[in-house]
């Protein structure tokens, strides 16, 4: 349990995440791996205006711990649940074959009240309406697999081949009371808190069930020649989509398939530095519809990459630093006035990242990392064009510190740093860095 950062706010947990290993001998093993989670207060999530907060207000700044919501109306619990296993048979030296399986199931109740806009010029009092949410989720996903090593000449072929399936079933319901006649406005400044729920009338807005169902093929083959590693692995994806809509009493149905892949080589030098590139591309169907009640199209990427990785021999230390060009077409985006999704072109991502961990002793743990991102909308239909995506900062950097003491208790404190972001993707918002401790 413990307090959230604004007021009323609680946020309570409970979970256990049991597992069971039978494994008679060296050949097979099966784990059984289970999940439990209840949170009866699962936190707070909501919204505030940008002035007040980093555009200035006549007022002054909002304080950081006000209370958009009301305690008489505002929930949030959760509860999830899965169940699994790992399946490993070791036929020979060289054969293995493989099955990992899970399901999971998860609720969510929401109720809360949400800024809208500000009632006069003043900025002082704020319009709010009203929502509720019931999400629910079940994901079924099972994995069979076989890995052949094997060696050709002075080769080595580590080959995995696969087949997965994935299910994925969202039920939306949302209930809201726009507020037309005002009652739900509350005063910053000094704000009175205690509202009657009689007020409140909420009707259904959205009733919605999302379905995925999408099989793959993949195989991999990881070549060891002396010093250099090379990985060249593909794979192919069939998904059928559905959203019923009912509400509107529509069904909107959708199948997509796509081929994806990557390559890879890396040489290793005796010193532990490693230089490496890749190439992958990847595919990702999408279960929301546009205005037009059409299903968005798949996002798929195509990524570059070249670094150097670099772990000196017997030590735990290491680090790699590595520079990117990342492509990503028919990004799903939400507008936050009028709730509905679209497509951005695409999105261009460059930049450099550096990642570590450095042992100081063998129990003190330094990370440094950063990320540097030059990212750009490269095709838009909506007039944003080379601009800034929204929400993607031009430089993240974080440093974290862990001990471990002997007897097995492990202490760490950290800093986290968010470069300057675009609100929006016409770049007319934008929210300064910040840090977090």
């Amino acid at each position: 349990a413990r307090d959230g950062q604004e007021e009323f706010v609680n946020e309570e947990r409970y979970a256990i995440a049991p597992s069971v290993t039978f494994q008679p001998n060296d050949q097979f093993s099966f784990t059984l791996l289970a999940s439990f989670q209840k949170d009866p207060d699962a936190g707070y999530r909501n919204f505030l205006p940008a002035e007040g907060t980093v555009k200035s207000n006549p007022n002054g700044s909002i304080p950081t711990d006000f209370f958009v919501s009301d305690p008489n109306w505002e929930k949030a619990s959760r509860e999830q649940k899965s169940v699994g296993y790992a399946l490993e048979h070791k036929v020979n030296d060289d054969l293995t074959v493989r099955q990992n399986a899970r399901y999971a199931d998860i609720k969510q109740d929401t109720q809360t009240i949400i800024y809208d806009y500000w009632s006069s010029s003043s900025q002082d009092t704020m319009n709010r309406w009203t929502q509720k949410f019931d999400d629910h989720v079940k994901t079924v996903g099972i994995d069979n697999q076989v890995q052949y090593d094997t060696k050709t000449g002075i080769a080595k072929h580590t080959i995995l081949a696969g087949i997965d399936y994935k299910q994925f079933v969202y039920d939306t319901k949302t209930w809201t009371d726009y507020d037309s006649d005002g009652s739900l406005a509350i005063n910053w400044v000094n704000p009175t808190y205690g509202i009657d729920t009689d007020d409140i009338h909420v009707n259904a807005t959205n009733d919605e069930k999302q379905t995925r169902k999408q099989t793959g093929v993949y195989l991999q083959d990881q070549v060891e020649i002396n010093k250099w590693n090379f990985l060249l692995s593909g794979r192919h994806d069939w998904a059928d989509i559905q959203v019923d809509d009912h509400l509107a009493d529509t069904v909107v149905k959708n199948k997509q398939q796509k081929t994806t892949g990557r390559a890879g080589i890396l040489y290793a030098f005796d010193n532990g530095l490693s230089p490496y590139t890749s190439y992958s591309t990847s595919f990702e169907p999408i279960t929301y519809l546009n205005a037009d009640g059409e299903l968005l199209k798949p996002t798929t990427a195509k990524q570059i990459e070249a670094g150097v990785k670099f772990q000196p021999k017997g030590s735990n230390s290491s680090a790699t630093v590595s520079v990117f060009d990342l492509r990503q077409k028919n990004v799903a985006t939400r507008n936050s006035q009028t709730y509905e999704w679209a497509q951005t072109g695409e999105i261009g991502s460059k930049g450099v990242e550096l990642e570590s961990n450095i042992y100081i002793t063998e129990a003190l743990k330094v990370s440094p990392n950063y990320t540097y991102t030059k990212a750009e909308i490269l095709e838009s239909e909506d007039g944003t064009e080379g601009n800034v995506p929204r929400y993607i900062p031009e430089h993240m950097a974080s440093l974290w510190t862990s001990y471990a003491f002997q007897n097995g208790l492990t202490t760490g404190a950290g800093m986290r740093y968010m470069g300057t972001t675009y609100g929006n993707d016409a770049n007319s918002f934008k929210v300064p860095a910040y840090d977090l401790y």
